[in-house]
């Protein structure tokens, strides 16, 4: 796992989202009207999951992973989230791959708007389904909760991107009564995470 959080800390690159529309300005009667109609109506974001990418390639995978953010009332917001990885199991003859659904509560104490600083509290459910010629215990614990919270802070740096930093720590639930296979911490990215991305406002 350190070195998964190792590789995503270095490469905490921009991952720009190229405007998936553009907007005409011709009969806007300023620009000053255009961008503040354009921070009323954009009460949502969507950004790439770089986690799952990076569970993937330090596995000889691959992975993709995406999140979606809206503004609900006041302060708050909610926040869900898809991801997949398949990659090789090292030293074994066995792949594995990867489904993560999380959602998330968030408050904005400083701000009606999906910018500043914000807490959220969420979870997840990951599931981890294994493939190839190893012969597998039947006891074996592929289903998996979470409870996972974090802190961050978004700020705009163009007029439809935001960017992110936050921080936060995955506790994943293990059934003591089953086994598992591979280094599943891994897997399922638990324990302290560290996070920069670019947000597409939509």
């Amino acid at each position: 796992m350190k070195k998964i959080l190792l590789i995503e800390i270095i490469l905490c690159l921009f991952f720009c989202i190229f405007p998936l529309y553009s907007q005409s300005i011709d009969n806007n009667p300023s620009e000053e009207s255009v961008e503040t109609n354009a921070d009323v109506e954009k009460k949502s974001n969507l950004s790439f999951g770089f986690e799952f990418l990076m569970t993937g390639l330090s596995n000889g995978g691959w992975g993709a992973g995406f999140y979606y953010e809206r503004h609900l009332v006041g302060h708050l917001a909610w926040k869900c989230g898809f991801g997949h990885s398949t990659f090789h199991i090292e030293n074994t003859e066995e792949y594995c791959t990867t489904v993560m659904f999380s959602l998330f509560a968030e408050y904005y104490p400083f701000s009606t708007s999906l910018k500043g600083f914000y807490f959220a509290l969420g979870g997840s459910f990951d599931y981890l389904g294994y493939f190839g010629n190893e012969i597998m215990p039947a006891s074996i614990q592929k289903e998996f909760t979470s409870i996972y919270p974090l802190l961050g802070i978004k700020f705009k740096i163009y007029r439809l991107l935001n960017v992110e930093l936050s921080c936060g720590y995955k506790f994943v639930f293990k059934d003591e009564s089953k086994t598992t296979f591979g280094n599943v911490d891994s897997y399922l990215n638990s324990g302290p995470r560290y996070n920069a991305s670019i947000k597409l406002i939509i």
